[in-house]
């Protein structure tokens, strides 16, 4: 039998308290920099990409599994194809 309880039967979601530390983990863990960074990339290729040169960007997600830990990479890539 599960013992577990849902987020909602814990009560913190929908506080200030629960949301503030969802934002905190996001925050540490890198999230609003990857956000930012695939959004200039990704703006970078909508303004300079033509027929040739082809401008693309790439993201790559590296997810390492380890007993007690996950450890998270993620590389964004600008890509130039027809020089």
């Amino acid at each position: 039998m599960n013992d577990q309880k849902t987020p909602k039967e814990t009560g913190w979601v929908g506080s200030k308290d629960g949301e503030q530390r969802i934002k905190d983990v996001l925050w540490h863990a890198g999230i609003p920099l990857e956000i930012a960074v695939a959004q200039v990339c990704r703006s970078f290729c909508g303004k300079h990409s033509t027929e040739l040169p082809r401008i693309t960007t790439l993201r790559a997600v590296y997810n390492y599994m380890r007993p007690n830990r996950a450890a998270r990479e993620v590389d964004q890539s600008v890509q130039f194809d027809g020089y």
